[in-house]
């Protein structure tokens, strides 16, 4: 006992005798403290459209509140939100624990891969451009599933890196799949990253990627996780594959499809934002590199671990762009988070090598140059996050005191109307809100009785939808209104009108 003491002292004195991980450490601390920050900035923000539907099926699952149930937000995340509310905690506690620790997580991740693909150089490098990554950063401050699937994915990857490439500990195989698996029922578009392991393993060891028994162990390990989720699915929705309406290419049916949207030549785009304006040449040239070095050594891949990195970045890339701009057609910043992964190594591998022709001439000077590049990609990365923060603080400002009220004025089993926004509404009150379709049907209306009629100024619906409690004052009277402040102005955003009879 005393020997496995003085091993475990040795072992954690050496790892602060690396430069490196000392740097890490601080690297990470800093991470910490600027999510923080932004965590205390942010915690009374209103929330989001895809944060109340997440919360609100977690909310019905920890009280059996009514919620509504979207068969395209997979399970992982608002079950452990339910957890938490049921402990006792609430939406801040939820963003707290399922966003902002695995973003820090993602952090570190960053590092511990990219000491395995290349080294602690590189791996250094972009784990500090992953700590002031602006899209990490702003999407950190809400409850929802990016950061929790990205470091699920992430972890997966360092895994199946040190367990399938470098054969450090082939134990670590086992983990691999259920990660992956968590990573997909956190959020679906981690199936892009799935589908880059599954077919860069394939093409790495071949035959023999099936006769490890730790591969086998993983899928077992996976089962407990899977089957439990296409129960739930067929149960609550009726269909094993109900979450297929995540992508637009699987929505109709369970082959994939090419979405009928044009192809979105936009999502291209989003390589110069995730890497900014200082980042974005030393971006493309690392990935120029890592296609020279793959063509270079095309027969090496199997044996140069380096190489293999490479190629599994490049692949994690174009696979990436390819599914987005031309299959789904569609995408936001966080949907394609992963790419930053191929971006950052990239940008690190680049730096590395100037560093290195620099160091020819002097040393300090190359060193001088680096930090001069870096803290300049770093500056514009944390001005963009902190700009657009804190330009979304105070939106949707009145719909959780709207909510609040709609709550204190019905009953459990009352039913709201609403011209546009339904979930923030359903979150918030904790009553089924409906849309306008229900006016279509005179029988209907008439039927369910619906108590209240919300106008909100948040999102454009057809004319109509604002003009009926005017066009029909004996049917509706004003019941509360709310106001947000524009342009120094106070300016209406959210008319709730109360039913006086339904014929009209």
């Amino acid at each position: 006992m005393e020997n496995e003491n003085k091993t475990e002292k040795i072992a954690e004195k050496g790892f602060f005798e690396d430069k490196y991980n000392i740097a890490f450490v601080a690297v990470l601390v800093f991470a910490a403290i600027i999510r923080i920050y932004y965590f205390i900035l942010t915690k009374g923000q209103p929330l989001w459209f895809d944060e109340t539907e997440y919360l609100g099926m977690a909310k019905h699952w920890a009280f059996n509140t009514y919620a509504h149930m979207n068969a395209q937000r997979v399970p992982v995340m608002p079950f452990l939100a339910a957890i938490i509310y049921k402990l006792g905690g609430a939406a801040t506690a939820v963003k707290f624990f399922t966003s902002v620790l695995p973003s820090i997580g993602i952090v570190a991740m960053f590092y511990f891969i990219g000491s395995k693909m290349y080294d602690k150089k590189a791996g250094l490098l972009a784990s500090a451009m992953a700590a002031v990554f602006w899209v990490l950063l702003f999407w950190t401050n809400r409850a929802n599933t990016d950061m929790l699937a990205f470091f699920f994915a992430l972890a997966a990857i360092y895994f199946m890196w040190t367990g399938f490439v470098l054969k450090e500990n082939e134990k670590h195989i086992r983990y691999v799949l259920p990660l992956f698996i968590l990573s997909f029922l956190t959020k679906p578009n981690m199936a892009i990253v799935i589908l880059t392991a599954v077919v860069f393993l394939l093409f790495y060891c071949r035959t023999e990627l099936f006769r490890k028994k730790q591969l086998w162990e993983s899928f077992a390990l996976a089962l407990p996780i899977i089957i439990p989720f296409f129960i739930w699915q067929k149960l609550q929705y009726g269909t094993f594959l109900a979450f297929r309406g995540a992508s637009h290419v699987a929505a109709k049916g369970t082959a994939l499809q090419v979405s009928s949207k044009p192809v979105a030549w936009y999502v291209f785009s989003f390589v110069h934002s995730f890497t900014e304006k200082v980042f974005f040449w030393p971006a493309m040239l690392g990935l120029a590199l890592f296609v020279a070095y793959l063509f270079l050594g095309k027969d090496l891949i199997r044996k140069d671990s380096r190489l293999a990195a490479n190629l599994f970045l490049i692949s994690l890339f174009v696979i990436s762009l390819v599914y987005f701009v031309f299959i789904e057609r569609d995408a936001e910043d966080r949907w394609i988070l992963p790419m930053s992964l191929s971006l950052f190594f990239a940008v690190a591998v680049c730096l590395g090598h100037v560093q290195k022709f620099l160091e020819k001439s002097n040393k300090h000077l190359a060193l001088a140059v680096i930090v001069i590049i870096f803290a300049s990609g770093a500056y514009v990365q944390l001005a963009h996050a902190d700009f657009i923060t804190k330009a979304k603080i105070n939106t949707y400002t009145q719909e959780p005191a709207a909510g609040a009220w709609l709550k204190e004025h019905t009953s459990p089993g009352d039913i709201i109307i609403s011209n546009n926004e339904h979930v923030p509404f359903i979150y918030y009150s904790e009553r089924m809100v409906d849309g306008v379709s229900i006016f279509e049907t005179k029988d209907k209306l008439k039927e369910l009785k619906p108590k209240y009629y919300i106008v909100t100024a948040y999102f454009p619906s057809p004319q109509w939808t604002y003009e009926l409690p005017q066009k029909n004052p004996g049917s509706f009277i004003l019941a509360q209104g709310f106001f947000e402040t524009r342009n120094g102005q106070q300016a209406p955003v959210i008319g709730i009108y109360e039913f006086r009879n339904y014929d009209f």
